[in-house]
């Protein structure tokens, strides 16, 4: 059954590519939009994503948190079609579609010599602003994890591949990503996942968190400079893409509580703008599905 449902996924998906190759990339925004109302009435991720905005907004009325779910569930949907279609982008086509603030900051971290580690969450189109960089020529590598179905793994891979991506992935990255930053190249790395038993747990939207620590140790260890980076879709489809300073690290002595005071105000960061622009964030995701022991005792009672 499983390799049926696989083989179905895949179908599906290459269903998607024949539909945007058919009705043209100008097409692609009405078409996600209508495809997002119809995915929006299947219920399990929708629970999910109501769930997620009401224990995150509580000040919020029903009508609105419906509003903002129906809104991410568009956004999420047109950036699956634009990443079908990214690595077919001419460049021009790229820099008529995205806006890139803050490029210089990048520029002084390549050229220190120890390679770049680029934190992000994901919101708005996260792959789109990855292949802003590598239209510019920077060597950029980006950390995922292997999808269950082999067939849309091989898809995905291929995809990111063509639009000059290396893939690392995270069961190597311990190794892979220190290699990366000593060619001198960027680690993209998204800070938003649930973790699982090897996150630290920092407060995200008043809840803790099981976050990956991995940008802070992977600095602590090489130098690598954290440039924080995200991106926001304006009404008219396009991205903004901001690339921010060098998040300075803070240093106190005991390693294990440098690295969460650091993530936890890397990750407070990313969380402003999220407050901002709820409707272009991921909430499909169960984001804090790992309880931490304080949590699980309070479960138990």
């Amino acid at each position: 059954m499983q390799r049926i449902r696989h083989i179905l996924e895949y179908l599906f998906v290459l269903g998607l590519i024949g539909i945007i190759r058919f009705i043209g990339k100008t097409r692609i925004n009405p078409f996600a939009k209508a495809l997002s109302v119809i995915i929006f009435l299947f219920p399990r991720h929708r629970r999910m994503v109501t769930e997620n905005l009401r224990a995150s907004f509580p000040e919020l009325p029903a009508k609105r948190i419906e509003g903002i779910a129906k809104e991410c569930y568009q956004n999420f949907v047109l950036s699956i079609l634009e990443f079908i279609e990214m690595a077919e982008l001419k460049k021009e086509e790229i820099e008529g579609r995205v806006e890139v603030y803050g490029l210089p900051n990048i520029e002084k971290a390549v050229s220190d010599g120890k390679g770049v580690i680029m934190a992000t969450v994901h919101l708005g189109n996260w792959e789109m602003m990855g292949r802003v960089l590598t239209s510019k020529g920077y060597k950029l590598n980006v950390i995922a994890r292997r999808q269950r179905n082999k067939l849309v793994e091989r898809l995905i891979r291929e995809k990111r591949q063509k639009a000059g991506f290396g893939v690392i992935y995270s069961e190597s990255a311990k190794v892979d990503v220190l290699e990366a930053l000593s060619s001198k190249e960027i680690v993209a790395i998204l800070i938003d996942q649930d973790a699982g038993s090897s996150g630290v747990f920092v407060d995200f939207f008043g809840r803790p968190a099981s976050t990956t620590p991995s940008p802070i140790i992977f600095s602590l260890r090489t130098g690598a400079p954290i440039i924080p980076f995200y991106n926001i879709r304006k009404k008219d489809g396009s991205l903004r893409v901001m690339i921010e300073e060098p998040f300075l690290l803070k240093r106190k002595g005991a390693i294990k509580s440098d690295i969460a005071l650091n993530l936890g105000a890397l990750t407070k960061k990313f969380e402003e703008v999220i407050r901002k622009n709820p409707d272009q964030w991921f909430w499909l995701h169960n984001r804090w599905a790992t309880k931490n022991s304080h949590q699980q005792s309070a479960i138990s009672q």
